[in-house]
C-alpha cells in the first residue's frame, strides 16, 4: 500500500530544478521548532519534560539515534479501553510482541 500510495504521488510532487528547497525544508521546521521550544518553557520545573524537549528532541528524531532521552508515545485507543488491549499495544511498540491486527 505504501509503495503504491508513492509511486501515485510521485508526479505531483515533482518540483522545477533551482527551486530553493533547502530553504523551504529550514521554514517547514522552523516553526515547529520554535513552538516546542516555548512549549519546553511552559514546561519549567516539570520533572517529566526536563530531558530532551524543543530543538534538542527534532535534532535526535533527524539524526535517527537508537536511543532517545525521552522515548514518550501517548496513543489513543479507538476501540474500548481495555487494560489487556492497551498492554498488548504497548509491548508491540516495545518490540517485546510482533505487531498483528489488535
Amino acid at each position: 500500500v505504501f509503495v503504491n500510495t508513492c509511486v501515485s504521488r510521485y508526479p505531483s510532487k515533482l518540483i522545477e530544478a533551482g527551486t530553493p528547497v533547502g530553504a523551504i525544508a529550514a521554514l517547514s521546521i522552523g516553526e515547529p521548532v520554535a513552538q516546542m521550544t516555548l512549549e519546553t518553557f511552559l514546561f519549567a520545573g516539570d520533572a517529566t519534560m526536563i530531558s530532551t524537549c524543543g530543538a534538542a528532541r527534532i535534532k535526535e528524531i533527524i539524526s535517527g539515534q537508537r536511543r532517545i532521552s525521552t522515548p514518550i508515545i501517548t496513543t489513543i485507543l479507538e476501540r474500548d479501553n481495555n487494560e489487556n488491549i492497551a498492554e498488548e499495544v504497548k509491548r508491540c511498540i516495545e518490540g517485546k510482541i510482533s505487531v498483528r491486527m489488535l
